[in-house]
């Protein structure tokens, strides 16, 4: 039953993920990318992840940040937030589940999922739709789809397949210079 809910959890976090790359704004980007990681978090903590649970934790409090605006783009909070992820880590660091594997490869995914946040935290904090798109589809959603594939989360294997694609329909419709920073304006051609 646990699995059950787990999963149907997992089916509104990734829509509330997917959809996010269709959004021009960064900050309804930020805020949808955040809902979903708190339902990401419920998701993972019932299937045993408990590092991506915990990461997926402090996103909610990360795209509510960078939701924010400019004023809250300061790098103490920038600071913060990577630092929960480190403590997120420490503090799972192998006590989390893994469909496939032992301990030693659910330390690996520990340490990846991680790295993976750590990125696109960074990335994000940029404020660049382009770089955002870009650092998703060739080292965030790769990362996350391993995860997620031995992790047993069947919306989050979906959120990442659909999320590279949904990442490649935004550059389609947008074009590459195409994305709005955070006053609404479109970024300058670099």
């Amino acid at each position: 039953m646990i699995n059950i809910l787990a999963q149907i959890i997992s089916i509104f976090a990734a829509a509330f993920n997917i959809f996010s790359y269709q959004m021009k704004d960064n900050r309804h980007l930020f805020l949808s990318k955040g809902i979903s990681g708190a339902l990401f978090a419920v998701n993972f903590i019932l299937l045993g992840n408990f590092t991506a649970g915990a990461l997926n934790a402090v996103n909610l409090l990360r795209g509510a940040v960078l939701a924010g605006g400019e004023k809250w783009h300061k790098k103490r909070w920038l600071y913060l937030v990577q630092g929960l992820y480190l403590l997120c880590c420490i503090v799972t660091f192998g006590k989390s589940r893994t469909m496939i594997g032992g301990a030693v490869f659910a330390m690996v995914v520990s340490l990846l999922a991680t790295t993976s946040q750590l990125v696109e935290t960074a990335i994000l904090w940029g404020n660049n739709g382009r770089h955002i798109r870009i650092a998703q589809i060739s080292f965030i959603s790769p990362f996350w789809l391993f995860n997620n594939i031995v992790t047993g989360s069947i919306g989050g294997i979906v959120t990442e397949i659909f999320g590279m694609c949904s990442v490649i329909i935004s550059f389609i419709r947008f074009g590459w210079n195409g994305f709005l920073n955070d006053a609404g304006e479109k970024k300058p051609k670099e």
